[in-house]
C-alpha cells in the first residue's frame, strides 16, 4: 500500500524529528557538556595558577625574611661571642692581657666570672662575661687602652672604671671591669668563675 502524500510528509518530519533529536542527543548534547566541562577546567585552573601565585609570592616574601634573618644573625656572631662560655672566658682572658701587655699596662689582679644578664632580657642562651682586673700604668696607656677595645670588631663594655693615683708617682692604679656576651653557649655550673 502506498503511502498518501500526507504520511509521507508526516514519516519525513518523523525522521527528521527522530534524526534532530539524535543529532542532539548523541552529537551536541556530549559537545555541550564537553565545553562546559571545559569552562569549569579552566575555572579551577586558574584558580590553582592563582593559589600557585600567592605561593610564589609568599615564597619570595619569605626568602626575603630568611635573608634578613641570615644577615643579622651574620652580624650578631661577628659581633658577639658564639661558643662554649669556658672557651669565651679563656679567649676574652688572652685577647684582653695581649693587649694591656701591648700597650704597656701592669696587670695585678684579674678575674673572669659568667652568668645570664638578669630580667632584662629573656634570652636563655644570653650569657654575660665580665673581666675583673687590677692594673698599673700611665695615663696614655690608659687611654690608649680604651680607643683599642673601641675599635675592635667583638663588643666590649667597660662597666666599671675607677682611677687612683698616689700623688708622687704618675702611675696610675686602675680598676675596671670590662664585659662581653656570649650568645648560645652552654655554663658549667660547677665553673662558674675561672
Amino acid at each position: 500500500m502506498p503511502l498518501s502524500k500526507r504520511e509521507k510528509r508526516l514519516l519525513i518530519l518523523a525522521v527528521l524529528i527522530i534524526l534532530g533529536v539524535s543529532l542532539y542527543k548523541f552529537a551536541l548534547q556530549p559537545g555541550l557538556e564537553h565545553y562546559q566541562g571545559l569552562g569549569e577546567e579552566l575555572a579551577e585552573q586558574e584558580h590553582e595558577l592563582l593559589k600557585a601565585g600567592l605561593i610564589i609570592t609568599d615564597r619570595e616574601k619569605y626568602e626575603g625574611m630568611l635573608a634578613e634573618t641570615v644577615s643579622g644573625l651574620q652580624l650578631l656572631e661577628k659581633v658577639f661571642y658564639r661558643s662554649e662560655i669556658n672557651e669565651v672566658k679563656l679567649r676574652l682572658m688572652e685577647e684582653l692581657d695581649k693587649l694591656f701587655e701591648e700597650k704597656g699596662l701592669v696587670v695585678t689582679s684579674k678575674e673572669v666570672f659568667s652568668g645570664n644578664p638578669g630580667e632584662e632580657t629573656a634570652e636563655e642562651d644570653l650569657f654575660r662575661i665580665s673581666y675583673r682586673v687590677s692594673l698599673v700604668g700611665g695615663t696614655a696607656e690608659l687611654v690608649d687602652f680604651l680607643e683599642s677595645i673601641l675599635k675592635k670588631e667583638k663588643y666590649y663594655q667597660v662597666q666599671e672604671l675607677e682611677i687612683k693615683n698616689d700623688g708622687n708617682d704618675r702611675r696610675l692604679t686602675v680598676y675596671m671591669v670590662i664585659e662581653t656576651y656570649s650568645v648560645g653557649g652552654r655554663e658549667d655550673e660547677t665553673e662558674r668563675e675561672l
